[in-house]
């Protein structure tokens, strides 16, 4: 059996400052609980709805009032230095744990722990970066002859697109922010009033 001194230290981090930060918070809960003690050591890091980094020792269900020791990225170093305290914690690699802006779907935290030299599970700054923006992913679909389903796009600013020529389509008609997480900001729009609140 593996020495506990040979596990590999993974940072989990988790909540953030996107509306999806409760979401994060029970994704990281599952994803904590099924670590491996005998091959990892999970190294917990709760980020509050402000951006804050705190140290938790173990999951806990209350975290508005945590116990968590601040922390901050060390660039270039691989690790995280505890504030307050002259200890750093030295990463193996990052699990993060967060939907949203500012998370692991658009490409952020992945580039804040490129330059700490902390790898990443998942994707890379820029298929986050690039699928995060629901337009453009669709446009590199397009061109590459990738079935997508038929839209329309309105970047603010500009003249909204005609509600009776896309509604003449006969399909079902949805809105959705072009940068936002899962299903974040969605409606159904079944008229002209719907569609311009939408």
């Amino acid at each position: 059996m593996e020495s506990r001194m040979n596990r590999k230290t993974i940072l989990v981090l988790f909540g953030g400052e996107s509306s999806e930060h409760d979401v994060s918070i029970m994704s990281a809960r599952n994803v904590y609980a099924a670590i491996n003690r005998e091959k990892y050591e999970p190294v917990l890091i709760y980020i509050d709805r402000v951006g804050r980094w705190w140290l938790l020792d173990d999951w806990q269900e209350n975290l508005e009032n945590h116990n968590g020791a601040e922390v901050a990225l060390l660039p270039g170093e691989g690790s995280l230095i505890v504030l307050g305290e002259d200890k750093k914690l030295y990463i193996d690699i990052a699990f993060p744990v967060m939907h949203g802006e500012n998370g692991h779907e658009d490409g952020a935290i992945q580039g804040f722990l490129r330059m700490a030299h902390i790898p990443v599970v998942g994707c890379g700054i820029g298929a986050s970066a690039v699928c995060w923006d629901k337009i453009y992913t669709k446009q590199i679909l397009e061109r590459n002859s990738i079935k997508t389903t038929p839209y329309v796009y309105h970047r603010g600013g500009t003249q909204m697109p005609d509600y009776d020529r896309i509604a003449g389509e006969g399909a079902d008609l949805f809105v959705k922010p072009a940068t936002a997480g899962s299903s974040v900001g969605v409606s159904k729009v079944r008229n002209k009033d719907e569609f311009e609140q939408a």
